[in-house]
């Protein structure tokens, strides 16, 4: 409804202002394009009564929300329209315009923000109640071992993101309807606009001794000073992040999560999502004692499992048994750039490199046996069993494209990365060359923060809020975290550029009122002004950096 008497109350105002269409019906008789703008007005009020009482109301204490603007707007313009009625001859012979068009606009505009918000939360609803959607993105609140992980890193903030498991995603739909900085940016400058906006037209009444010519400067006042683009100047870029977001499986609830991941310039990662399932192939095994070939293999499928190692979905294919069944662990250590060593059914278990081998004086093979296998990038973990070297297994490591390409966007803006790893072939030097990254942005945790950061990510909340949500896949959280710092980065520009708007149409608004005289600006231009501002602002706010 709004659309189409925004469009019939435009048209009219440019048939009016630029063809001799009603310039006959005008003179002999005003009522006929009064009447259409007046009708028109009504119509728009009562379909958009209630975001029109609920800006206004806010005004008692000196406030505003997102739909102060354009109610502010339309009760200025509401005066004017009225006021045509009485005092026609002003309207007709062109020494002041009606207004209606551009009230009329700010309730459509302000309507289309909320239609907006409406359909990104639908959308981010129908992705929520998918039964896989089950990780929360969340911040890591430890500011004294927060510390400790970036200490490689030259930033002094620590605002390092991580993805969990959660079994229920709370506060969704607070967050999506949560206020913005169009609301922020309403609730300041509204009432100050309003105030400004009476001032205007009090003054100019009482200098011109003109009713009319006062309530004109009230309304022109009101509709090039306040911020009614703000909420689609805010919520058509927010919409395009969730809806990319949704395409590379994330959920971004809303602003609230642009200030929460806005920030973030570090995120945990574990090494089984810098390389899931189907990355980490077996390229050969070379077996040194068969007979006792099954039982590592259980001892290592269920070292695997314990500490959700690469190799997880290596032995699971070689097993093929249920992990229930699998042999007890009874304890765990991983040592740097070198392996594990565990306890299984009461028995040493090494499943490592070279160096672990040799740390623990295991007889291993000659140096040359390894380097033919490795000759293709590929890497050799060795496995024993209670001193007894039992097999060696050549492992390939292949780069997840989609990975790469989410880790470095991150990168370009900013963020570096914590490893915790328990592979000793996923070094800092590997993890940069493989993902494309600069060295100095990766850091590998030791064993004792390695642990740390396993706890936090591996258990699972019973409920998170469903700030930034997940299937998983670590691309799709580092791609909603690199949208919301873009995002948080460009509102910014947004901002400036719709307070100079504000700036300059208060300023136009004195010179024309006091100076020049209402003939210069009609309708039309007035909306055409609006409009540049409203573009700008919307196009600063889709900027890439």
């Amino acid at each position: 409804m709004l659309f189409v008497t925004t469009l019939l109350s435009v048209t009219a105002a440019v048939i009016a202002q630029f063809t001799p269409l009603f310039s006959e019906a005008m003179r002999t008789g005003w009522l006929f394009y009064g009447i259409i703008l007046f009708s028109l007005f009504t119509i728009s009020v009562l379909v958009a009564r209630l975001p029109i009482v609920n800006g206004l109301m806010p005004l008692r204490s000196f406030k505003g929300n997102a739909d102060t603007p354009a109610a502010v707007t339309a009760l200025a313009v509401g005066m004017q329209a009225v006021t045509s009625l009485c005092t026609p001859h002003v309207f007709t012979n062109g020494t002041y315009h009606i207004y209606v068009p551009i009230a009329i606009t700010a309730l459509l505009m302000n309507s289309m923000g909320k239609l907006l918000i409406i359909l990104r939360t639908l959308d981010n609803f129908r992705f929520l109640s998918s039964p896989s959607a089950r990780y929360a993105g969340k911040i890591y609140t430890d500011m004294k071992n927060a510390e400790k992980m970036v200490s490689e890193f030259p930033s002094k903030v620590n605002i390092i993101g991580y993805v969990k498991r959660s079994r229920l995603m709370s506060n969704f739909l607070r967050l999506s309807y949560a206020p913005d900085p169009s609301e922020e940016m309403a609730g300041k400058t509204a009432p100050f606009m309003a105030v400004i906006a009476v001032l205007f037209g009090v003054i100019y009444g009482i200098m011109a001794k003109d009713f009319a010519g006062g309530v004109t400067s009230f309304a022109l006042t009101a509709c090039v000073g306040t911020p009614m683009v703000g909420l689609i100047a805010l919520n058509i870029p927010m919409k395009k992040l969730c809806r990319n977001a949704l395409n590379g499986d994330a959920m971004i609830s809303g602003y609230e999560a642009v200030q929460q991941f806005g920030d973030t310039n570090a995120i945990m990662i574990d090494v089984s999502q810098l390389y899931p399932a189907g990355t980490v192939t077996l390229s050969g095994v070379k077996i040194f004692r068969q007979s006792k070939l099954n039982e590592a293999l259980m001892a290592g499928a269920a070292i695997m499992y314990a500490v959700n190692g690469t190799m997880s979905y290596i032995f699971e294919n070689m097993v093929r048994c249920p992990r229930e069944k699998l042999p007890k662990v009874e304890s765990v250590v991983y040592e740097d750039e070198k392996g594990l060593m565990a306890w299984v059914s009461k028995q040493r278990v090494l499943l490592g490199s070279r160096a672990l081998m040799q740390a623990h004086n295991i007889k291993i093979p000659k140096k040359e046996l390894e380097d033919k296998y490795t000759k293709n990038g590929n890497a050799v973990t060795y496995i024993s069993v209670s001193g007894e070297l039992i097999a060696m297994f050549v492992l390939s490591y292949r780069t997840d494209r989609e990975i790469a390409v989410s880790l470095r966007e991150l990168e370009e803006n900013g963020v570096s990365f914590i490893v915790r790893t328990i592979d000793p072939h996923v070094t800092k030097e590997k993890i940069a060359q493989k993902f494309g990254l600069f060295h100095r942005c990766i850091t590998v945790l030791p064993t004792g923060l390695g642990n740390l950061c396993h706890e936090v990510m591996g258990s699972v909340d019973e409920s998170a809020r469903a700030y930034v949500v997940t299937k998983g896949r670590i691309s799709s959280f580092a791609r909603a975290v690199s949208g919301c710092i873009k995002m948080k980065s460009n509102t910014g520009l947004s901002k400036i550029l719709q307070y100079l708007g504000i700036g300059t149409g208060i300023v136009l608004s004195g010179l024309i009122s006091f100076v020049s005289g209402f003939q210069k600006l009609g309708s039309v231009e007035i909306l055409g002004f609006i409009l540049f501002w409203g573009v700008a602002a919307v196009a600063a706010s889709l900027i890439k950096k």
